[in-house]
């Protein structure tokens, strides 16, 4: 019964009918019936596909903007991982305490030729902050050239056994020869404290 009543309209509709309509309609009519019936027809096939192309153009702009978003992520991740490394190795060298600190800085003055110009070594009060916990010396080196200088510099900071680092350091040319210079400097050590 719904069906018929669906359908009731078009059963009203005869081809015959509308044909017969068409012929009776002066030439001008006709014309006109013509152009509706076009418009009506063009309207029927161009508007679908109009709306069909806007929505396919929407979407192809929406996936291009999710793999620049995807592309993003995945630049963001490697990053991430980069610096996670770093940071784990930055707790690794953190971790490592150099034993006794004074031991070391002789062993890398006599490393880089600078032990007999150590005239002192004398250890300074403990560094301990939130999350660090170290010790620093005091050295003083004097008649040092320049090469012995950054030799014992990189030395300290490139140092294997442990994380050292010169705090503070002051330079000053002798007065008798220029070419070389005393130095006062503070190392420290420093570790991670346990649990951080």
């Amino acid at each position: 019964m719904a069906l018929k009543t669906r359908y009731s309209l078009l059963s009203k509709v005869n081809l015959d009918n509308i044909y017969n309509s068409f012929i009776s309609l002066s030439p001008q009519g006709r014309v006109i019936a013509l152009s509706v019936g076009g418009f009506i027809l063009v309207l029927l096939i161009f508007l679908p596909t109009s709306l069909m192309s806007g929505k396919i153009a929407s979407l192809q702009k929406e996936i291009s903007t999710s793999q620049e978003s995807l592309r993003q992520i995945s630049d963001k991740l490697v990053e991430y991982q980069d610096l996670k490394a770093s940071v784990e190795e930055m707790e690794r060298s953190f971790g490592v305490g150099v034993g006794s600190l004074a031991t070391s800085i002789e062993g890398i003055a006599t490393k880089s030729n600078v032990r007999s110009n150590m005239d002192s070594l004398r250890g300074k009060p403990a560094i301990d902050t939130d999350d660090l916990t170290g010790e620093a010396v005091e050295l003083r080196l004097s008649k040092l050239t320049l090469s012995q200088l950054v030799d014992f510099l990189y030395n300290v900071e490139q140092n294997t056994a442990g994380f050292m680092k010169v705090t503070k350091i002051e330079i000053r040319p002798m007065y008798s020869n220029r070419s070389l210079m005393d130095v006062s400097c503070e190392i420290a050590n420093f570790t991670l404290k346990k649990g951080t």
